[in-house]
């Protein structure tokens, strides 16, 4: 259960984005037999959430191409400033970007600073991930979304992409992580913790309910929008190849 609601809010996350990703709308080719032994090899070094580029390894010899600005290194692994402003453009859109530019100047320099801290604790993750040797097969991540599909999480038409296969593996064995050394010594909450935390966070409890319940209920009016739509328009599918 804790893997599968951590998985909910980050595939929520990551599929916003990928409309503006640059694998956005492409039907992945099916993996070879050799892509697939790769895939379920541990140690990817993308950035599963916030991938939508590659990070370069220091070493001797290394070259940083001209111009560019090195925002961090994390044991070795550097985050360039392009790659960090591309990933945020995702993430916040131009013009919302361009607002905060203009209008709240402070804002956007504490969200690059929450940003980037962000990126640092994925990369921190990862590279533990990779030291630990955590694998997770393609059979996992299949199911995974699969199971998202069945509970409305993710669109049942939803075209996904290599990239966001990555990301959920990534995902996948950030929690196996996570679940091997922080929760398994955390034990459930009893009824009266429920009682407290609720009493305690009432008011934005019943508002994220609300959204949830709205959202819900725009998501079922859109689909019988949608198939009103279709029944009166005149639809010719050619074959795809």
């Amino acid at each position: 259960m804790k893997r599968k609601t951590t998985l909910v809010l980050m595939l929520f996350l990551l599929l916003n984005l990928s409309c503006k990703g640059k694998d956005a709308g492409k039907t992945p080719a099916p993996a070879a037999k050799e892509e697939l032994k790769a895939f379920e090899k541990a140690g990817d070094t993308e950035i599963g959430l916030y991938n939508s580029g590659t990070t370069r390894k220091e070493y001797p010899g290394a070259v940083i191409p001209p111009g560019e600005r090195t925002l961090a290194t994390i044991n070795g692994t550097v985050i360039l400033e392009s790659e960090f402003n591309e990933k945020l453009l995702m993430i916040l859109g131009k013009s919302n970007l361009e607002k905060m530019k203009n209008e709240s100047p402070e804002k956007l320099k504490e969200a690059k600073e929450q940003y980037l801290n962000n990126l640092i604790n994925e990369l921190l993750v990862l590279q533990e991930i990779q030291e630990k040797k955590i694998s997770v097969s393609v059979k996992e991540v299949d199911e995974t979304i699969e199971e998202l599909k069945v509970n409305n999480i993710l669109p049942k038409n939803t075209v996904i992409t290599d990239t966001h296969r990555k990301m959920v593996k990534n995902q996948i064995a950030a929690q196996k992580l996570i679940d091997r050394e922080v929760t398994h010594g955390i034990s459930n909450p009893t009824e009266k913790e429920i009682e407290n935390f609720y009493r305690d966070n009432k008011t934005d409890i019943h508002k994220l309910l609300k959204q949830q319940i709205y959202a819900k209920e725009v998501e079922k009016h859109k689909e019988k929008w949608i198939k009103g739509l279709r029944e009166k328009a005149t639809i010719i599918k050619t074959k795809t190849h």
